[in-house]
């Protein structure tokens, strides 16, 4: 993976180590690691994922609003999510 900020390349591969050079928060490192799943061993997210307010009770976590919950519709239409 490419980061979009410092433009260095990232390996995703280290699930307790922070990624160098990766500019995001755990929110967003937290969704990489779980499409990094999907695509390799086919583990799905749970669609609760792509919500306005998740477990944390942090309101718009995405700040996408309710275009959120497009991406929670995608993602179960393609399998990525249930």
């Amino acid at each position: 993976m490419i980061d979009c900020h410092t433009k260095e390349r990232i390996y995703t591969h280290h699930r307790t180590m922070t990624w160098i050079g990766f500019s995001g928060n755990q929110t967003m490192k937290k969704l990489v690691d779980s499409l990094r799943d999907f695509i390799i061993s086919g583990v799905t997210m749970k669609a609760n994922y792509f919500k306005l307010e998740l477990d944390s009770q942090f309101k718009k976590t995405w700040g996408y609003g309710e275009d959120i919950l497009i991406l929670h519709d995608v993602a179960i239409k393609l399998g990525i999510a249930r």
